[in-house]
């Protein structure tokens, strides 16, 4: 979709990117919240690859209030954890049906766009276009401005 869309847009590759890294990221930090029973704002989590079952969330790289997951739950809770979170999407289409596809979306875009207009000062994981014909297969950290 990232690719279509810069190549409809006639946009140059650097303003094009996608979301997957966002709503992956959104979607491992909510999970490791629930477990650890703290607020998402408390976590930072980091996921790479494409949308689904080719992602990797990084738990060596994710925290609470600044501790690593790894201290903080088991390796297995963790591996189900990583699990849930590649299989998220389908999970949410099941319990909503249709129209189901709409609110993370939504959230990632406005996430998106206040990190871009400095709004919030944060990084997000976005996949670029590297090549023209198709989009990064992995996630980058993109700084704002």
């Amino acid at each position: 979709m990232t690719y279509l869309v810069k190549k409809v847009s006639g946009f140059p590759k650097h303003r094009v990117m996608g979301m997957a890294g966002v709503l992956d990221a959104a979607r491992f930090r909510s999970f490791i919240a629930a477990e650890l029973n703290c607020s998402v704002e408390d976590v930072q989590a980091f996921v790479l690859g494409g949308h689904g079952d080719e992602m990797v969330p990084l738990p060596r790289y994710s925290t609470v209030a600044g501790i690593p997951i790894t201290e903080l739950m088991s390796q297995g809770r963790i591996e189900g954890i990583v699990e849930r979170t590649r299989k998220g999407g389908g999970e949410i289409v099941a319990l909503l049906k249709t129209g189901s596809a709409y609110y993370c979306p939504s959230a990632a875009a406005v996430q998106m766009a206040e990190a871009i207009s400095e709004t919030r000062r944060e990084s997000c994981p976005v996949p670029p276009i590297w090549r023209e014909n198709m989009a990064s297969p992995i996630s980058i950290s993109a700084l704002s401005r």
